[in-house]
């Protein structure tokens, strides 16, 4: 289903009403161009839906949702700057791309690959591919999310209905290697699956540079953006007694879903997750919307004050196509049947690959995305683009179940399809400026 046309002036009362409507909860919607005339940034309805969402951050009244001060549960937004504060470090010599990390993450290189017969059974053999930094940030490692439909999940069922142990997320909670030692669904570099490739990876940094992934991401990342001690997103947002729970001070948003009659409805009593004892690279920040848009403007821009040119464009190469063919069509293959991806909802037929950023249009088939076109989403449906051809980018916030959401998703879609039209970018035959 694609979005509805808008024009313009329609495109504000669009999303107003949505919200009004119960179709969306509270959002923030934020997109810029390279050339500075394109600044949109709206706020619609509030960051909680009757008050409800964290019992340890509930007020009496909700508040209304603020670019600046509303801070959202990134989930998988936070992919994005984990990867440019590894680039830096590959950019600097301490870390290769295509080096085995098995002497920094003997944790992972430990996992064995899972390998079952026609009949069902499943044994677990040697892992005789090695495993670099590439496979971790382009998901082509073997790793998969044991939460998500998929092969690794099938097999702790398989297990727990054997009267083996399945995968319990409650115990697994405290630190990388805990909770995704995991074995690997195939052989490094010869599939593609959506996995915790990203936590491996900021451990290893933490490793290289003997800090905290969370305090290297504020000192590396954030503050060259210009972003304050007060505004910091951080990896552990509610532990009062880290030096990096700043965010915490911020109007924390409620997450809200879908219920029986269609209309958003805010979680009741949300309870906080344990909180972790070591940051999560591939899902753990919380921040605001203004901030994550000053690393989406700085990479369009490509101005250099994160990473070098060449660095940076490492994101946004192609990194399956030529190099693991098999991961390119395991990636098609997984988008054209994933209910469960957030945001982007990439249209059947499209060209994609993998970056070191994220998902990437690696075709000319869509209507306004030029080849290049980086994007991602999280679970909780924010999703973000950069589209250095066309010169725009553009981050939706929200914080809502469940994941994949067809309503959001065309709101979504709607939402990239005006920043396009803003831009005056809709014809391809723009260039950039």
């Amino acid at each position: 289903m694609h979005p509805p046309t808008t024009k313009m002036a329609d495109f504000d009362e669009m999303i107003e009403k949505a919200v009004q409507e119960g179709v969306a909860p509270g959002l923030v919607l934020i997109a810029g161009d390279k050339t500075g005339k394109l600044d949109y940034r709206k706020t619609f309805g509030n960051a909680s839906l009757n008050g409800a969402g964290d019992t340890q951050q509930r007020e009496p009244q909700p508040q209304p949702m603020s670019a600046r001060d509303s801070a959202f549960t990134w989930m998988s937004l936070t992919k994005l700057p984990t990867a440019v504060a590894i680039l830096q470090l590959v950019e600097q010599g301490r870390l290769s791309l295509d080096a085995d990390v098995a002497d920094q993450l003997p944790e992972l290189a430990a996992q064995p690959v899972i390998s079952s017969s026609s009949d069902g059974a499943d044994t677990l053999v040697p892992r005789r591919a090695a495993i670099t930094l590439r496979h971790l940030l382009s998901h082509t490692s073997g790793l998969q999310y044991p939460f998500i439909p998929g092969a690794l999940a099938a097999y702790y069922e398989r297990r727990a209905r054997a009267g083996g142990e399945g995968f319990d997320m409650a115990k697994r909670r405290a630190r990388v290697q805990e909770r995704f030692g995991v074995p690997l669904v195939y052989e490094p570099g010869e599939g593609w699956c959506y996995g915790p490739g990203l936590d491996w990876a900021g451990l290893l940094l933490e490793r290289t540079v003997d800090e905290s992934l969370d305090a290297y991401v504020k000192r590396s990342v954030w503050a060259p953006l210009g972003v304050q001690e007060g505004e910091m997103p951080s990896y552990f947002p509610k532990t009062s007694s880290s030096s990096s729970s700043s965010s915490s001070d911020m109007n924390n948003v409620a997450t809200s879903a879908r219920g029986p009659n269609g209309k958003m409805v805010g979680v009741p009593d949300m309870p906080a997750p344990p909180a972790p004892e070591a940051a999560f690279g591939g899902e753990g920040m919380r921040g605001t919307m203004d901030t994550f848009v000053r690393l989406l403007r700085s990479l369009t821009l490509d101005d250099g004050v994160l990473l070098r040119p060449e660095t940076a464009a490492l994101l946004f190469e192609p990194q399956l196509r030529g190099r693991w063919d098999a991961s390119k069509t395991a990636l098609r293959d997984l988008l054209a049947g994933a209910d469960w991806l957030s945001g982007v909802a990439p249209p059947q037929g499209d060209e994609y690959d993998w970056g070191l950023g994220g998902l990437l249009v690696d075709g000319d088939s869509h209507a306004y995305r030029r080849p290049g076109c980086l994007m991602w989403s999280g679970m909780f449906n924010s999703s973000w683009f950069i589209d250095r051809k066309a010169g725009v980018y553009g981050v939706f916030g929200t914080q809502c179940l469940p994941p994949g959401d067809s309503p959001i998703r065309n709101l979504t879609e709607a939402f990239q399809e005006e920043v396009y039209r803003r831009a005056n970018k809709l014809n391809k035959s723009s260039s950039s400026p």
